[in-house]
């Protein structure tokens, strides 16, 4: 909801039609891209060997892949200020996947 907020914020000088679309278009992609990214940034990771570019790497490659994604899509549906759009989202997605393989996981089940 937030990215898609800002969207329609972005783009409100060139028709709340337009803002719109790129509102729902940018709050669709979030929600797809967050259900993905966990999910790509584990089995990326299970594809690479231990070491410093395997907390890295699929990091890299999941933002890179859903960032270019996500501007096509926006591209396709006629959002007029694409970069300004997406870019707070990616500025915030790589930190947080990044985070999220760094995380310590707690192995066993709360046991209450």
């Amino acid at each position: 909801m937030l990215w898609g907020g800002w969207a329609l914020y972005v783009n409100r000088e060139f028709g709340m039609g337009t803002a719109f679309t790129a509102c729902i278009t940018q709050g669709t992609a979030s929600f797809c891209i967050t259900l993905f990214m966990v999910r790509a940034i584990k089995w990326v990771m299970g594809q690479l060997k231990p070491g410093v570019g395997r907390m890295i790497i699929p990091s890299v490659i999941t933002v890179s892949f859903t960032g270019t994604c996500v501007v096509f899509v926006h591209w396709i549906m006629g959002t007029p200020r694409i970069l300004a759009t997406v870019s707070p989202a990616f500025t915030v997605a790589f930190p947080v996947s990044y985070t999220h393989l760094r995380a310590p996981r707690d192995r066993t089940r709360s046991r209450m």
